[in-house]
């Protein structure tokens, strides 16, 4: 079978080990201080892995807390 790019990081994120929250804070502040262009390439790459923008992402996160 073919390994492609979305099963490659889907991979790498389930067997991540990394501080969860300093990867969500960094994510968050790439975001808030990026150009618009960079908020742009941030959410279709969201959109592509999970099919949600950062600003969905966040409000879902926040109304399951």
């Amino acid at each position: 079978m073919e390994t492609n790019l979305i099963t490659i990081i889907y991979e790498q994120m389930s067997s991540d080990d990394g501080a969860d929250q300093r990867q969500s804070d960094r994510l968050e502040r790439l975001y808030n201080e990026g150009t618009e262009k960079d908020k742009f390439i941030i959410d279709e790459v969201l959109m592509t892995i999970c099919g949600w923008s950062f600003a969905t992402i966040k409000n879902q996160g926040w109304k399951n807390q």
